[in-house]
């Protein structure tokens, strides 16, 4: 049985090739401490190389860091940008669009 520092071994190394499925999912790791120690730095890093190359679910990632200003990222104009992107996709164009329509209900209730 593998254990979990060889699981995130292998997702690094695929991530290292520059898939952003994999660049996605470290990121993610970073992010909650799963598999790894948390690094919100090292998670960013891995989601926005991801959401450079448009995978969907790393844009969805970012704008819930946007939205929700986790580790003091709040930033309501770039979580809209980040839903929109993700809402183009086939993917995950439902989840987005219900995360964009939060946003944009509390930017309202902000302005």
């Amino acid at each position: 049985m593998a254990s979990a520092d060889d699981y995130f071994h292998g997702l690094k190394q695929r991530a290292n090739k520059g898939e952003s499925l994999w660049e996605w999912m470290i990121g993610i790791s970073y992010m909650s401490g799963v598999d790894t120690k948390r690094d919100v730095h090292k998670g960013l890093y891995w989601l926005k190389k991801a959401a450079d190359k448009d995978y969907p679910r790393a844009h969805i990632s970012l704008g819930q860091c946007y939205g929700h200003g986790w580790e003091a990222m709040k930033d309501l104009h770039q979580a809209i940008r980040c839903f929109r992107k993700a809402a183009k996709s086939k993917l995950c164009s439902t989840s987005a669009k219900g995360w964009l329509e939060l946003v944009l209900s509390e930017k309202r209730k902000i302005h």
